[in-house]
């Protein structure tokens, strides 16, 4: 993590204490286990959660909000999830993102143009792995960087991105309670809280965290573990932390996961790529959020598929 330079003049403790009943910042004792396990940081190296909780303990109002990196978390809370000290760096960024809109750090226009460039990345993520699953059980070699480029092409804008959910209807095989009973699956009530609040499952319909548990159980393995839904998944925990039954959805699904290379249904080579598309995404959607950040106070139109591209490119 780089030096914080401090500016005691411009320190606010009022806003150290609204950024302390927001997310509990000044509990952090900087173990660093939040940037490890950030979905983003693991892969490009770009965003801090550490950083940004220390920042707003010490009460940097206006580097914190004019800054772009609470605009590269993706909102996924795995910071939040695994503190051990129950910090919330991700509530603590939701809270800059609306600070920075209500203060003219940033436009509100920016802001949503912001949320529909995650939906854009979801998606494509979700076709790009369906693809390269697809590619891996056929023995094909994956070209990860032609693959993506393909993909871009072909689809006109968000709505255009494929990705087949499979059957909704299901024929019962077998129930299962044994195996990966420490997941506690089987309590499930289809409440379907994890599903709202995942932000994979908000991006891709195709996406559910209730249909896997609940397909797991009615004994639908063979399907499931060649399904590209499981490696969709992000380990984020927070379906697992916001389950009421303590159902262990993240668990479940790295368990599937395991099983279905153990079983040679999805080859390990696929698994490296599927991390290879993920790095690839992360770098071009920094660059894309870097592009609408130059202009973050005037935008108003923003072509994404053409931000897109130009990464590509570039």
């Amino acid at each position: 993590m780089e030096a914080i330079k401090i500016n005691s003049r411009a320190t606010d403790l009022k806003y150290v204490v609204n950024a302390f009943f927001e997310s509990g910042t000044l509990s952090c004792f900087t173990c660093n286990t939040c940037t490890v396990e950030c979905p983003v940081n693991k892969t490009v190296g770009k965003l801090d959660p550490r950083k940004i909780v220390r920042m707003a303990a010490f009460g940097m109002r206006e580097e914190l909000l004019g800054s772009v990196d609470i605009w590269l978390c993706m909102q996924c809370n795995k910071c939040s999830n695994i503190c051990p000290q129950r910090v919330q760096p991700a509530a603590a960024i939701y809270y800059f993102r609306n600070l920075a809109v209500k203060d003219g750090f940033v436009s509100e226009q920016f802001s949503e143009i912001n949320v529909e460039i995650d939906e854009y990345f979801q998606k494509l993520r979700g076709a790009l792995y369906a693809s390269a699953l697809a590619l891996a059980k056929e023995g094909k070699e994956i070209d990860v960087d032609k693959l993506v480029r393909e993909t871009v092409e072909t689809s006109k804008d968000v709505a255009d991105i494929p990705y087949e959910a499979g059957e909704t209807t299901v024929k019962v095989e077998k129930l299962l309670f044994g195996e990966f009973s420490e997941t506690r699956f089987v309590q499930c009530l289809t409440c379907r809280e994890c599903s709202v609040s995942c932000i994979v499952s908000r991006a891709i319909r195709g996406f559910d965290p209730v249909k896997i548990m609940r397909s797991y159980y009615l004994g639908i393995v063979d399907d499931m573990l060649a399904s590209p839904d499981l490696w969709l998944c992000i380990s984020c925990e927070t379906c697992s932390e916001v389950c009421r039954q303590g159902v262990k959805g993240n668990v479940l699904i790295s368990r599937l996961k395991n099983q279905a290379v153990e079983k040679g249904i999805i080859p390990p080579d696929a698994v490296e790529s599927l991390a290879e598309i993920d790095g690839a995404l992360h770098e071009i959607r920094f660059e894309v959020i870097s592009n609408a950040w130059n202009r973050r106070k005037e935008i108003e139109e923003f072509d994404l598929r053409a931000a897109v591209k130009d990464a590509l490119a570039g």
